[in-house]
C-alpha cells in the first residue's frame, strides 16, 4: 500500500499497516507515473481541503486539492487502466464564530 499525502493538515502519523508515505503534491503526469510505478490496482481517493474558513480565505487553494487533485488521480486512473475508484466524500466542518 502506497500512501500520498502533502500532510497539509497535519503531522506524518504511523500507520501500522506498514504503508509507505510520498509526502508532496503530486500532480498531473508525477501521480501517474507513481500509479504506474507502484502497479496500483485500486485508487481509494481521501483527500481534500475540508476547512471551510480556509476555503473562503483561499479559494483557489481549495480548488487546487479538492477539484483539481480529484481529476488528476481520475486521469491517472484512465491513463494507468485502473478499474476501481473510491471516491469517499470529506466532511467540513464550520464553526460560527462571533
Amino acid at each position: 500500500m502506497v500512501i500520498v499525502d502533502n500532510l497539509y493538515m497535519g503531522n506524518k502519523k504511523e500507520h501500522k499497516c506498514g504503508s509507505e508515505i510520498l509526502q508532496g503534491r503530486y500532480q498531473g503526469q508525477k501521480i501517474s507515473s507513481i500509479v504506474k510505478k507502484e502497479k496500483i490496482d485500486v485508487i481509494n481517493h481521501h483527500a481534500a481541503q475540508i476547512s471551510v474558513p480556509d476555503s473562503v480565505k483561499h479559494p483557489a487553494f481549495d480548488a487546487d486539492i479538492n477539484i483539481k487533485g480529484t481529476i488528476n488521480l481520475l486521469e491517472a486512473a484512465r491513463e494507468n487502466k485502473i478499474r476501481k475508484f473510491i471516491l469517499s466524500p470529506a466532511a467540513a466542518r464550520f464553526t460560527a464564530q462571533k
